[in-house]
């Protein structure tokens, strides 16, 4: 399978358009579960973010994205 077909293969099972059993017969298992763990990675790193340090409330009312360098 060429890099495409790889990557065109993986886009359709995050779309949901190929189950998880077909992109595993596709790609193997190592695939899937790192992508799986990369995933899980990601979603615990946002939760354990506190964004309120790159954001700045604007008159009271708006908040808006801090872009100073700390």
């Amino acid at each position: 399978m060429s890099d495409a077909e790889k990557i065109a293969t993986c886009e359709k099972y995050r779309r949901g358009d190929l189950s998880e059993q077909e992109a595993r017969e596709r790609l193997g298992d190592d695939v899937i579960d790192a992508m799986r763990d990369d995933r899980e990675a990601f979603e615990a790193a946002i939760e354990m973010s506190d964004i309120s340090d790159f954001l700045q409330q604007n008159n009271g009312d708006e908040w808006v994205v801090n872009v100073y360098e700390r």
